[in-house]
């Protein structure tokens, strides 16, 4: 039985969705991952809020984490706090790098629509997948 939180978390004031978490920095790194290009919050559909990752939803909820649907457009850029880009479309990245490499958590098949993305993408170069912000890392 999926239980629901009854007091959510205080969302951080400095982006433009309800953003919740642990240790939240100005770019949506977290405490519980450590990885500077690591700046994308995942949209939760339990909560109807984002959070950098998983482990941030677990350690700041009473319930298990449900997954944004896959046909919906559910990311935020902690670098730019553009909201809800499309994962699907190439990344700037693996376009500039020669590769055809997109972000496996946004674009991976999956049974079910709410599995969640795996944390902490980044293509081969270290690159973080938006494609506004990948000139500034």
């Amino acid at each position: 039985m999926t239980r629901l939180t009854t007091h959510a978390p205080a969302t951080d004031p400095r982006f433009p969705v309800p953003l919740r978490g642990i240790d939240i920095d100005a770019e949506t790194r977290r405490a519980h991952w450590d990885d500077q290009v690591d700046v994308i919050a995942l949209r939760f559909a339990c909560c109807d809020a984002y959070y950098p990752g998983v482990s941030c939803h677990e350690a700041a909820t009473d319930h298990d984490p449900v997954g944004w649907p896959r046909d919906r457009l559910s990311l935020a850029c902690g670098l730019c706090h553009v909201v809800e880009y499309d994962p699907a479309v190439k990344c700037s990245a693996s376009v500039a790098s020669g590769t055809s490499e997109v972000p496996a958590r946004a674009t991976s098949d999956a049974s079910e629509q709410d599995r969640l993305p795996e944390p902490g993408w980044s293509n081969s170069r270290g690159l973080s997948c938006c494609p506004r912000c990948i000139l500034l890392l």
